[in-house]
This record gives C-alpha cells, sequence and structure tokens, in this order.
C-alpha cells in the first residue's frame, strides 16, 4: 500500500487491487490509510527490498511477508524460466552534490497497468530487468568517472539475478567485473 501511495498519494486507494484490499481488515485498511496519510509510523526507505517487497504485492504475490526476503523470492520464482529482453520506463535523477538515483516510479505505474493484462511472469521479469538496467546505467556513469570501476555483488536482492540476467559480457563493457557470491568462510 505504501508503494501505491508514494506514486499516487490519497488515489492509490480509491482503485486498490482486490489482492491487497483482501489482505487487510476493513479496520487494518484505513489504519494504514491514515497512517500513510498523515506520516505516522510510515517511514520513507531507499531499500531495494521494499520495491520487491511492493512489486510482489501489486502482482497479489506476497502480501504479508512472514520472513526477510519472501517477496524477492516470489518475484524471483515467479519469472520461471521465462527469458525477454523488455524493460519498464524508469529515470536516472542526477541531482548536484547527491548520489545519482533509480526513480521507479514510472516502473510502478507501468506494472500497475500490466498487473490487468500480462502474465505474472512476464511483468516478474521486465521487473527484474528494468532494475538490472538501471544499475547498469549508474555503474557506467560511475565507470566512466574512475578508470577502472570494479566492484563484485555480493549478498543482497541481485546477487544471483545481475550476473545470470545481464551476463558478464554487458557488465564488462562498462568496466565491471561481477561474481556470484562465494560459498564458504
Amino acid at each position: 500500500m505504501g508503494l501505491r501511495y508514494g506514486c499516487w498519494g490519497n488515489a492509490a486507494f480509491a482503485d486498490m487491487p482486490v489482492s491487497i484490499r483482501q489482505a487487510f481488515t476493513p479496520q487494518e485498511f484505513q489504519l494504514i490509510q491514515q497512517m500513510l496519510a498523515q506520516g505516522v509510523n510510515a517511514p520513507l526507505t531507499s531499500s531495494m527490498g521494499r520495491l520487491f517487497d511492493g512489486v510482489a504485492s501489486l502482482l497479489g504475490l506476497c502480501q504479508r511477508a512472514s520472513f526477510e526476503g519472501e517477496a524477492a523470492m516470489a518475484l524471483e520464482y515467479a519469472i520461471a524460466g521465462l527469458e525477454t529482453d523488455a524493460i519498464y520506463p524508469y529515470r536516472i535523477l542526477e541531482r548536484p552534490d547527491q548520489p545519482l538515483q533509480f526513480d521507479p516510479g514510472p516502473m510502478l505505474r507501468a506494472i500497475a497497468i500490466d498487473v490487468e493484462n500480462k502474465a505474472i511472469a512476464t511483468i516478474a521479469a521486465q521487473f527484474h530487468n528494468t532494475l538490472i538496467a538501471g544499475l547498469l546505467k549508474v555503474i557506467h556513469h560511475c565507470a566512466s568517472s574512475i578508470p577502472r570501476y570494479k566492484n563484485s555483488f555480493n549478498r543482497g536482492v541481485l546477487s544471483e539475478s545481475l550476473p545470470a540476467r545481464a551476463g558478464n559480457s554487458t557488465t564488462r563493457n562498462v568496466g565491471l567485473i561481477c561474481g556470484l557470491p562465494s560459498t564458504g568462510p
């Protein structure tokens, strides 16, 4: 609900998908709506994990997580081997004296439309592809300002999907070396 509220404000509650409404009692739904509108116990986050939680909720995959990473796992599993190069629209925001920022707003609006007429596997794959495209764009920006920008993705929501979906040749084109987390101590 917070993700939708962040994109559409109070209008998000008028056309809330049934899968989200059914996850809460009417009293819980009203309380969450008030909390978001008043900013009470509804802190903003820059966490990629919360983005995965929100998209999994939009797709009806996970309304209440029983463990950390459950929604991200559901999104990855939903791809079910589907391969596509399609991505959603997104923006990279450049502001003076601030780090580059991936703006998921355009992607989230497109996902909200696609939920009505596309397969969940397609949406989940495009979501992952969009994050990878945005991340690579930010990395390319960093790589162009540093002679040799090395990074290894280890742990977190993209640790396996970036090398697997983008491929090492793609990442080397921006001066990046990707590797999967090591096993063992």
